[in-house]
């Protein structure tokens, strides 16, 4: 379930995807096929088209070898980009075969796992980049976020410090610094590198939403709704900044309609996303909505087996339509899972 800690973690791992390198991009016209591929790509032009025009490099092997694994890396991140990671993984592992100091190769690849989930993979492939070429600030970062979703704060922390120190203008790098101190819990020295995020980029939807989870979580609502509504201002399609305010709703300010429109509209931009759907499970619970709140909860549960509080919701709501053994076996599982979760979910009124 997405809680205000666990949106600042999704954030910040979506913040650097494939490409974001600090090359200088070119706009003029290409005459030659990698000329083409690389002139698609660093105009951001769309994944289909990069991935058509690097494949004519890849295919007929045209070039040396770095201008192949130049092109596999532009298809691999077009692949990324169009969701599909594991064809991105087999480009990026090409280009590495062809030239196996090729650092950018591994940062890619690192993205790639991250987006599988893999943490520890990416963890690998952000170490040897970091290997190949220290004080490369993409690369830490990206070990940083790796670090992240494998809990290890104070590592991002290491990482994140060291690359807004060799560029002092990177606002990513201070967004993960916020990110790693609200994890550990200190919202106060989050929100100062948020606001030094936001300073250097005023449209960061990332520092907004991660900001405005931290004063969420400080219980400082009006200032959360705020951030929250900037961040929808400048992305009207920010499905973390609509689930980050379904949680503040539901949970914070208790305005459990809203908060309910505001989970709807985090699925219908993330269709499938188990943690919205656990969140508006909760939601549909405390409005009543017993049988929609084991509908969204089972979505949930679908995707994550072992999700502790969708699994908590569906048991109690089960039991309050009268689904009784159903519902004592949700709840049973929840609490091996969590010997917490019920205190955890009685803070949120949720109880069999």
């Amino acid at each position: 379930m997405h809680t205000l800690r666990a949106v600042v973690v999704s954030c910040l791992l979506a913040l650097s995807g494939a490409g974001c390198h600090y090359f200088p991009t070119s706009m003029k016209e290409g005459t030659t096929p990698s000329e083409r591929c690389r002139e698609a790509a660093d105009a951001g032009s769309p994944a289909e088209t990069i991935v058509a025009e690097c494949s004519v490099v890849v295919d007929t092997d045209a070039g040396r070898p770095r201008t192949v694994a130049s092109a596999l890396v532009n298809r691999g991140n077009a692949y990324l980009s169009m969701g599909i990671p594991d064809r991105a993984i087999a480009d990026y592992d090409e280009a590495i075969l062809r030239i196996p100091d090729y650092e950018i190769a591994f940062v890619d690849r690192g993205n790639a796992h991250l987006a599988k989930g893999d943490a520890a993979g990416a963890l690998h492939d952000f170490d040897e980049a970091v290997r190949l070429k220290p004080g490369f600030v993409v690369a830490l970062f990206g070990r940083a976020r790796a670090r992240l979703a494998m809990n290890d704060a104070d590592g991002a922390i290491e990482d994140c410090d060291k690359a807004v120190h060799i560029d002092e203008r990177f606002a990513a790098g201070f967004v993960c610094l916020g990110g790693a101190y609200a994890i550990k819990d200190d919202f106060d020295r989050a929100i100062e590198h948020y606001d030094r995020a936001l300073a250097l980029a005023p449209k960061s939807t990332a520092a907004l939403v991660n900001r405005g989870s931290a004063y969420g979580s400080k219980r400082e609502a009006e200032r959360a709704e705020m951030d929250f509504a900037a961040a929808i201002r400048i992305d009207s399609r920010n499905a973390a900044a609509f689930g980050a305010r379904c949680w503040l709703r539901a949970t914070v300010r208790g305005s459990l309609d809203d908060a309910l429109a505001d989970c709807s509209e985090a699925l219908r931009l993330r269709p499938g996303d188990p943690g919205w759907f656990a969140n508006r499970g909760l939601v549909q619970f405390r409005l009543g909505s017993y049988k929609q709140a084991v509908a969204d909860c089972s979505s949930a549960i679908d995707k994550e087996p072992r999700n502790a509080r969708a699994l908590y919701v569906r048991g109690a709501a089960r039991k309050r339509f009268g689904a009784i053994e159903l519902g004592d076996a949700d709840l049973a599982l929840a609490t091996k899972i969590d010997p917490t979760i019920a205190d955890a979910m009685a803070r949120y009124d949720v109880r069999p």
